[in-house]
Order: structure tokens, then C-alpha cells, then sequence
């Protein structure tokens, strides 16, 4: 079945390998600030994460520093690499390829 959920964040943090082989391990540091999306009501809507150290809540802010309102209801968390691609199409659509590290 489809997800269906209010808000869907794309935080753009950096990946660190750990351990490359056999099986591959990464670091994602959620600590510090970066840049990030929300899709909700239809919209794309960029703005910051920030979180100061690992017992910080992770908050995300607009470009003008104030908090950014949630729709009410479920939201989804993706984490996408530093190196992602995000493009806006000329149809208004965007399109987001995570790429990593």
C-alpha cells in the first residue's frame, strides 16, 4: 500500500564510511546544521536542520531563523547524502537523487 503521511523531510547530512567490506557501514552525523526539504500541502519547501549535540531534539528552521510549522499529522524522515542532486523541473516538480558519500 502507499505511504501516506502529512510531511516529508529530506535532511542532507554527510555519510561516512565505517567499514567498507564485506559489508558496507555508515556514519550519519545528525549534529551540527544543514540543509533540508519538506514536502507538505503540495509544496517543497526548503529549509535548515540543526541540532547542537546528540541530546538536542533535531529542529528545523526557515531561512529567516524561525521554527518551521509541521502539518499536523505522521511525518517521514529521509536522509540523503551531501553529494545528492536536487533539481528543480521546469514543470515546478522537483526531483531529488541521493547519492552517497
Amino acid at each position: 500500500e502507499p505511504v501516506a503521511v502529512e510531511n516529508v523531510v529530506m535532511l542532507a547530512v554527510e555519510h561516512k564510511y565505517i567499514k567498507k567490506a564485506p559489508v558496507e557501514v555508515m556514519d550519519m552525523s545528525l549534529i551540527g546544521e544543514g540543509a533540508a526539504y519538506v514536502a507538505r500541502d503540495g509544496q517543497i519547501y526548503e529549509v535548515k536542520w540543526k541540532r547542537a549535540k546528540t541530546t538536542d531534539v533535531l529542529s528545523l528552521v526557515n531561512k529567516d531563523g524561525t521554527p518551521f510549522a509541521f502539518k499536523p499529522g505522521q511525518t517521514w524522515f529521509e536522509v540523503i547524502g551531501l553529494n545528492s542532486k536536487v533539481e528543480t523541473l521546469t514543470d515546478g516538480a522537483w526531483k531529488f537523487t541521493h547519492l552517497m558519500p
